[in-house]
C-alpha cells in the first residue's frame, strides 16, 4: 500500500493549512534562510505525551505507519516513528529540525483540527498537528488524512534528496535526453546509457551492493486504453524482452503477475496526468528480480504517452530508500517545450 487514493470527503471538522514565511517575492528568501531538516529517510518524529503514546491514538499511528510495504515484497515499514513528548521537542533544536513531525494536541476545550505546516524550522519540513477533545476525535481525523500526511511526507522526501543530487547533476546526461525525447532529468553522476534504441532508452548505474536501473521511452497517444496496466505491462514487458537482458543465455526482464500483485493507481504526476505501477520484476530463465516503479504520463502538448520506469537489482539488501532514490530522479522530469511553428 504505497499509495493510497481517498475519494473526496466532505469533512465538517475544521481543517487549517498553513505556511510558515511570508507571501512575495520574499518567500524564496525566506525557505533559503532555514536550514536543513534533519532525520532519517522515511522517518517521522511523533510528538505528544506519553499516555498519548501509549493509547489508541499511538496504536493507530504505528498501525498506519509501522506496517511493511507491500509493494517492495520485503518487511520494511512504510514510516519508522521514533516518539518524544512536546516539552522535549520544545527545548531541542534538533528535533525542531526533523523533516517529519506529526504532533497530537489533546485539547477539550477546542473544536477538533489539523493543521499543516510547511518548513517551519528548517527546509524540507512538513509539521502535522492534531487538535482534538479525546480518542474518537483523533481516529476519525487521521482515517481521513493518514494518506494525505503520508504524501506530503515523502515529497519532502524527495526534495531533500534531488537537492543532494543537484549538486552533482551529470549535465551530459540531462542535454542527451532532451536531445532524444525533448525532456530531462536531474541524473546524479555514475549512470551510464547501457541500450540506447529507438523510442527508448535504459540507464543503468553499477554499486557494490545495488544496481539502479531507469527506463525512458514513449508512443504516440491513441486514446484512454494506453494507460489502463494491463496495456502498460504489456508494452513494458515486450520492451524489456527486447532491450533487457539477464545475465545467462535467453534470460529477459519481465513483470511479476502471477506470484505478486501490481498495484496501479492514477495519479497527478508533476500536475500531469499519469498511471502509476509498482511491483516486482524477474528474469525469466535466470534468478534475478527486484522492485520496481512506473509512470505512464500523458504529454498533451507532445501527443504523446511518456514512460519513465525505475527498477533495483539489490539482492540481500534492504531496498526502500535506493528505490525512493530512483523515485526521486523520475520526479525531476520536465518537458521541453515544443519549438513554435514558423
Amino acid at each position: 500500500m504505497k499509495k493510497i487514493l481517498l475519494p473526496l470527503i466532505v469533512v465538517t471538522i475544521a481543517v487549517i493549512f498553513t505556511s510558515c514565511g511570508n507571501a512575495g517575492n520574499n518567500a524564496a528568501e525566506k525557505l533559503m534562510e532555514k536550514p536543513g531538516s534533519s532525520g532519517a529517510t522515511y522517518e517521522m518524529l511523533v510528538v505528544c505525551g506519553d499516555k498519548v503514546w501509549e493509547s489508541s491514538i499511538g496504536d493507530e499511528i504505528r498501525n498506519y505507519f509501522n506496517q511493511s510495504d507491500s509493494t517492495i515484497n520485503q518487511n520494511e515499514p512504510l514510516y519508522t516513528t521514533p516518539h518524544i513528548t512536546q516539552a522535549t521537542f520544545d527545548k531541542n533544536t534538533m528535533f525542531q529540525n526533523h523533516r517529519n513531525v506529526l504532533q497530537v494536541v489533546i485539547d477539550p476545550s477546542n473544536d477538533p483540527k489539523v493543521q499543516k505546516i510547511v518548513n517551519k524550522h528548517s527546509q524540507p519540513q512538513r509539521i502535522f498537528r492534531f487538535t482534538v477533545r479525546n480518542e474518537a476525535e483523533f481516529k476519525k481525523l487521521f482515517d481521513d488524512y493518514k494518506a494525505t500526511i503520508y504524501s506530503s511526507y515523502v515529497e519532502a522526501e524527495r526534495i531533500r534528496i534531488n537537492r543532494f543530487f543537484n549538486q552533482q547533476r551529470d549535465g551530459k546526461m540531462s542535454h542527451f535526453l532532451n536531445e532524444k525525447f525533448g525532456l530531462t532529468l536531474t541524473m546524479p553522476n555514475g549512470f551510464r546509457v547501457a541500450k540506447d534504441a529507438n523510442d527508448f532508452v535504459w540507464l543503468w548505474r553499477q554499486t557494490p551492493k545495488v544496481d539502479y536501473g531507469i527506463m525512458v521511452y514513449t508512443e504516440q497517444y491513441r486514446d484512454t486504453s494506453q494507460l489502463d496496466p494491463r496495456a502498460v505491462i504489456q508494452l513494458r514487458d515486450i520492451l524489456t524482452f527486447e532491450h533487457i537482458p539477464g545475465d545467462l543465455p535467453e534470460s529477459y526482464m519481465q513483470v511479476v503477475t502471477d506470484k505478486f500483485p501490481v498495484a496501479s493507481y492514477p495519479t497527478i504526476f508533476n500536475g500531469i496526468y499519469a498511471t502509476e505501477l509498482r511491483g516486482l520484476w524477474e528474469t525469466r530463465k535466470d534468478f534475478m528480480g527486484g522492485p520496481f516503479l512506473h509512470y505512464a504520463i500523458v504529454d498533451e502538448q507532445n501527443n504523446r504517452i511518456i514512460h519513465l520506469d525505475a527498477f533495483l537489482y539489490a539482492p540481500g539488501q534492504d531496498k526502500r530508500d535506493e528505490l525512493l532514490q530512483l523515485e526521486a530522479i523520475l520526479y525531476t522530469l520536465k518537458i521541453t517545450p515544443p519549438e513554435s511553428a514558423e
